[in-house]
Parts: C-alpha cells; sequence; structure tokens
C-alpha cells in the first residue's frame, strides 16, 4: 500500500442533512441544540467520557449529542434507555483507543486522514460504529491502493465480501494472479480451508505448475499441523495429480509430513498421494480430459510477454514496417517471430485467448490507402492467415475482445474522415456483423474493454475538433452512454486496464499539428472520475501500453520530433515512471501492441 496518507473532507451540511431527521426525536428529548462547529471534545459541556479498548485507554470527554450525529451506533446507545445514556463513562470493547479517537476527531471536525497503517482497523470501526462517510472513505482507499501485496488480506475480509462486491472481484482476481508470491506470505498460511480450497480448485491459478499448488498446500499445513491435520486429506484430493512431478512428492520438504509419527492420517494422506500420481502420469497422461483432476490450468508453465507488429519508423515519412517483435519483460529480451503480411500502421490488433492475434484494417503506406483485411497470426505453427475482411476499411480506430468476440470502432475511412460505425467479428464463424454505431464520427482515440464494457477516450471528430469525451458500450445491450469527460483533451492516445482496474489514458496530442504530451490519466469505471497521475519521462503520442503483472509499460510513440524507441515503466504503488534498460529493436510509432501467455520453453 501506498504511504501518502489522503484526506477526505465530508461537508458538514450534507453529513446533518443525512442524520438529522434520523436522530430528531433523540436531539429534542435532550433539548440539546449544539453542532460540531459550537463544540469541541474536552470542553466544559461534555456529558460522557469515552475510553478504548485497553485497559489503561485515555479518558475523551465527548458530547453525546455529536457522537450521535455522526454515529448510527451511537445513536442507538444513547437514545433506547441504555445505561450509557446516564453513565459518565463508556469504554468500547473492540475499537482501540487510537482508532476511537481519531473517529472522534472526525465527528467533530468533519476530516479524517486515511493511510496504510490505519486503514484497516478504522474500517472495521467505522463499519462497526455506523459512521458511513468514514468507512466510504476507507473503501475508496482500499479501491484506489488493491495490489499483490494486499489482495488476498481485502479479499478475506468479511465486509468486503457484503459491501463491496466489485473489490471482492478485483481481489479475487489478483489473487489467483500474483498466487506464486501471495503463497510464501502470512497471509495464505492464515487461511481458513474453504477459501484455500476455492483457490486450489480454480483454472485461471496462475502457476507455473502443479508443484507449486502442493507446494502452498503443505506450507499451509506445515503452519499449524495439530490443527490442519484433518484438513489435509481432503484439501489434497482437489490436487491435479497428472500434472505432478514425482520428484516433488520426494522431495525433503515433504518429509517431515511422511515421516512425522504424531499425524499418521496425513501419513497416509501422502503416501497415496505419491502412488497415485505416479500412477496418473503413467496412465493419464494422453486420456481425455475429463475431470478437475485431469484438466491443465491455463497458465502452467508460462509467462506473459509483449507483442509488438507493424507500425510507422518515420511518422513524417510514412515509411512503414511489417515486423513482429515479443519483448520478455523477465528476461527484458526482444526476439522476432513471423512478419505481419504487409506493412501497416495503425491497425487494431487483439489477442483471442492466448492463441491467435487477430490484426485488422489499417493504413498501408506502401499504396496510401486504408485497408480492410484482416489475418490472423496461430502461435502454434508461427504463420499468418487471411480471414474474413471487415466490411468498412479503417485506420487509428478501436479494436477489442470481449466475450471472445472482436469489436471494430471508429477510426478514419479511406477520405480520412472520421467514423461512427461499429462492427463485430466472430471468429467461429469468420464473419463481421454491423452493430450500434458511436454516437458520434471519431478517430485517433484510445480504447479498452473492461469487465465486458468498451471504453474510448478524447479523438479527433468531423471537425477535426479534439475531444476528451469518453464513451462505453454495453454488449448485451448493444448501446453506447457518455461518460464523465477526460480532464484532458487528446487524441492519438493510448490506454489499458492498470493494476488497480483504473484505465490509464496516456500522451497524445491535445490540438492538431500540437506537440506530443507526457501527461497521465486514470479512469475509475466505478464511480465515473478521473484521477492526475504522475508524468512520463517522454512526451508520447501514437505509442503503446500495456499492463504486465503489476506494471505499466510505455513504447514507443512520436516524442517531440522524431520516432521514439523508448520504454519506460509505471508502478502504481509510487507513482512514478522509469525509464527502461530494454527499448524497442527500434523507433517506431501507431503499431499493434498487445500482451500474450505463452509456454517457456
Amino acid at each position: 500500500m501506498a504511504t501518502k496518507s489522503t484526506v477526505f473532507p465530508v461537508p458538514g451540511a450534507i453529513l446533518k442533512a443525512v442524520v438529522c431527521d434520523r436522530s430528531a426525536t433523540f436531539l429534542l428529548q435532550n433539548t440539546s441544540t449544539l453542532s460540531n462547529e459550537d463544540v469541541r471534545p474536552g470542553d466544559a459541556s461534555c456529558d460522557v467520557v469515552m475510553k478504548g479498548s485497553e485497559e489503561t485507554a485515555a479518558a475523551m470527554p465527548c458530547h453525546r449529542s455529536v457522537l450521535s450525529c455522526c454515529s448510527g451506533y451511537f445513536r442507538t446507545m444513547f437514545s433506547i434507555g441504555l445505561k450509557e445514556c446516564y453513565t459518565e463513562e463508556v469504554q468500547l470493547e473492540n475499537v482501540s483507543s487510537e482508532i476511537l479517537k481519531t473517529l472522534i476527531d472526525f465527528a467533530y471536525s468533519l476530516e479524517i486522514s486515511v493511510h496504510k497503517d490505519n486503514v484497516m482497523p478504522l474500517l472495521a470501526a467505522a463499519v462497526f460504529l455506523e459512521i458511513s462517510p468514514v468507512a466510504d472513505a476507507c473503501w475508496e482507499y482500499l479501491e484506489r491502493h488493491l495490489d499483490e501485496t494486499n489482495c488476498l488480506m481485502i479479499y478475506r475480509m468479511r465486509h468486503c465480501q457484503i459491501h463491496r462486491e466489485n473489490l471482492a472481484q478485483r481481489a479475487w482476481k489478483l489473487v489467483l494472479r500474483h498466487v506464486s508470491s501471495i503463497s510464501h506470505d502470512s497471509d495464505l498460511l492464515e487461511l481458513d480451508e474453504d477459501t484455500l480450497i476455492r483457490i486450489i480448485l480454480s483454472d485461471n491459478l496462475n502457476v507455473d505448475s502443479e508443484d507449486d499448488v502442493l507446494d502452498a498446500v503443505f506450507r499451509w499445513s506445515h503452519h499449524d499441523l495439530t490443527e490442519r491435520r484433518s484438513a489435509l486429506k481432503e484439501i489434497l484430493q482437489f490436487i491435479r495429480r497428472p500434472f505432478l512431478s514425482s520428484r516433488s512428492i520426494k522431495n525433503n520438504k515433504y518429509k517431515t509430513v511422511v515421516t512425522d509419527k504424531t499425524v499418521d492420517e496425513q501419513n497416509g494422506a501422502v503416501v497415496e498421494l505419491n502412488e497415485l500420481s505416479i500412477q496418473d502420469q503413467a496412465t493419464n497422461r494422453e486420456m481425455p480430459v475429463s475431470s478437475l483432476q485431469q484438466r491443465p490450468r491455463k497458465f502452467y508453465d508460462s509467462r506473459t510477454v509483449i507483442v509488438c507488429v507493424g507500425g510507422e519508423v518515420d511518422r513524417r515519412g510514412w515509411a512503414g514496417l511489417d515486423c513482429m517483435n515479443c519483448f520478455d519483460p523477465v528476461d527484458r529480451a526482444w526476439s522476432v517471430w513471423a512478419p505481419a503480411p504487409y506493412p501497416v500502421c495503425g491497425a487494431g490488433l487483439v489477442n483471442m485467448g492466448n492463441q491467435h492475434l487477430f490484426l485488422c484494417g489499417g493504413y498501408l503506406p506502401s499504396g496510401k490507402c486504408k485497408t480492410l483485411h484482416v489475418h490472423r497470426y496461430d502461435l502454434k505453427t508461427n504463420d499468418w492467415e487471411q480471414m474474413a475482411p471487415m466490411q468498412a476499411a479503417r485506420s487509428f480506430f478501436g479494436a477489442v475482445e470481449v466475450h471472445g468476440l472482436i469489436y471494430a470502432f471508429g477510426g478514419y475511412d479511406p477520405n480520412d474522415k472520421p467514423l461512427c460505425s461499429v462492427e463485430r467479428y466472430d471468429p467461429v464463424l469468420n464473419r463481421w456483423q454491423f452493430m450500434a454505431s458511436l454516437p458520434m464520427p471519431l478517430g485517433s482515440f484510445a480504447a479498452a474493454a473492461h469487465n465486458g464494457r468498451i471504453y474510448t477516450f478524447g479523438g479527433c471528430t468531423t471537425s477535426n475538433k479534439v475531444t476528451g469525451i469518453v464513451f462505453c458500450y454495453d454488449p448485451p445491450l448493444d448501446s453506447w452512454s457518455e461518460l464523465a469527460t477526460m480532464p484532458t483533451n487528446r487524441y492519438l492516445c493510448s490506454a489499458c486496464i492498470g493494476p488497480s482496474g483504473q484505465i490509464y489514458v496516456i500522451g497524445g496530442r491535445d490540438r492538431p499539428a500540437g506537440s506530443s504530451l507526457t501527461c497521465v490519466e486514470a479512469y475509475d469505471t466505478s464511480t465515473d472520475s478521473w484521477l492526475t497521475k504522475g508524468d512520463m519521462n517522454t512526451a508520447r503520442c501514437c505509442a503503446a501500453i500495456v499492463h504486465v503483472e503489476g506494471t505499466v509499460f510505455a513504447l514507443g510513440g512520436f516524442g517531440i520530433n522524431s520516432n521514439s524507441s523508448s520504454v519506460e515503466r509505471y508502478y502504481e504503488e509510487s507513482d512514478n515512471w522509469t525509464m527502461h534498460e530494454s527499448p524497442l529493436p527500434h523507433p517506431q510509432c501507431a503499431f499493434g501492441c498487445v500482451t500474450m501467455q505463452i509456454r517457456n520453453g
């Protein structure tokens, strides 16, 4: 989590408007006309002393009326005839003095500071005491700072499952994505049996091999052998035994379980697993996948790479590229794959299931024309195949995948006029069909798909006006809606989903023939709001942006006077961009760029 604290002001008038109606009877009964602008904690008019849970907790003189205006819990406590209505001192058994003081200060000042050191206990106390503005501020903080270091902790929160389902789902996806690193954290060791089983059951568990899953299970059981001995045998049945190596069972770190005479039940479970795994490997490797245990996970022995296709060498000269380069962020090395069928820039590149890449449309510098051609790259054969063409030739358009279908929208037609048409491709039928059009003709915008919806950011309109407009497309409804406008009007910009689920929009230009931008803004789909992020080190338009394992990469683009080969990466926690030591093989812009999960070896 970030170490910065965030202040969330809550307007007093709004808070009072919410609570006064609910607490009006109580305030009349007490004939109190005090408000939190009139009084301060500790002054002579205080009528109750609050204490935290510690035995030596310090006394905090307060006003019942102020606490009641802030908290539904206190409002009930002080109004239904309980002893706390009359006793001079009230001690809360499950709220620490430090957190209680913070909440009391909020009741009087209507401001709260939320940071990584207090967010969890503050949230628990705010939910318990029914202080909605504070709870909302804590939820907002967690939404903004969700990452692999805290996703399991956040997912395990009971209140998160109940009150913030979207946050719980995002946290769950991060747990599955980063399970290899999380498996060594104390949070995993504290998991209950049901949650651990749910993790193990997922096909989307991002592990190099099933040995990693078994390793995590044994680490969990070793944390408390006495209490977890009975659970181990049940959990082991969910291990996908045909994909275990025989070496993993015989590894010395597991012998302590096998030879521990105090855990006979575990002993039997491990011996059984050992025998079955070897048998499964001998007999089931070639059998059809027919059960959960025999089904491989999606990410066995794999890694995420960045694939770049086509583009321009020199934006001023329109010299096209047909290259296809792959970058491995772990090895920090570039490799060359099969070139595209022809030099093309401003095309759409879409990853379909980590098996195929679709190259759609674009501008052909050799013929100085737009194309509607579509080609499919097969990862297994390292070759391209021509597919059904789009119904409209277009370049500098949006192209994304949603639920196994490709959507191509907007862009420029052969006469360089912005388009509003939208078409959808079904790879099973190899067919395109028109869908509901964009609300206005638009080209050179950024586009991204997130949670089953499609978003467009900025772009140029028919009058060549640069806009900051944002549209959202709902595929099931086949309809578009307008959302909160970007703070910066821009076109030739780029977008991707960041580590915490926000959509990052980088670079571009804010006016025709203007200079490239360094500014970065992030859109929060849950709140329909924008945040300003740290600037890039290099101004870029027609660049690429992708997210790989918690890091955002910005690649290439047109800079101040020429194309760039530079690559920089962004760390969400520090809100900072740093130059990467492995640039593109050559300067380029307006190229297709996606991430792809590929097998090792």
